[in-house]
């Protein structure tokens, strides 16, 4: 329920219970403390809301990252720091796996080469493939994994 409706129902309400206890030998006193919280909520419904609005946010990268949806954005930025962090995240490099090829032998997955290692995808799709085309390793008992990234 909006506040403001909620508060005037209360005011409502204790002017009714003010009325119906008029008869009452105690009327003075509970008229007292009646009135005493009437005008608080009475205060409450004339105060004007206030927002307050924090410039110490901290937002992620994503929050900053103008091209993720469109790689021609421009900056929307315009705060010079805002500005400065935007074209850091945009600017940044993205990381990119690497992957070593494993054989399997009785003791477990090793890696089959030091020469094996720090491959692209691409790389080790073809190291990987002249293995078992050229050299006969079972395919089975070959794997490539993500040893890293540049």
């Amino acid at each position: 329920m909006d506040k403001k409706i909620t508060l005037t129902v209360a005011i409502s309400n204790i002017d009714s219970t003010l009325e119906i206890l008029k008869d009452n030998p105690s009327y003075n006193i509970l008229s007292s403390q009646l009135n005493s919280v009437k005008l608080i909520l009475n205060s409450q419904l004339n105060e004007e809301p206030t927002v307050t609005i924090s410039d110490n946010i901290e937002h992620s990268d994503a929050y900053y990252d103008y091209t993720r949806n469109d790689d021609n954005a421009e900056n929307p930025f315009t705060e010079p720091k805002d500005i400065a962090r935007a074209e850091t995240v945009v600017n940044l490099t993205p990381h990119i796996n690497t992957y070593s090829v494993q054989e399997l032998v009785t003791t477990g997955w090793v890696l089959l080469d030091k020469e094996l290692t720090n491959l692209t995808k691409e790389d080790a799709t073809k190291k990987i493939q002249n293995l078992i085309d050229n050299e006969s390793y079972n395919p089975n008992d070959l794997r490539v994994i993500v040893d890293g990234q540049r």
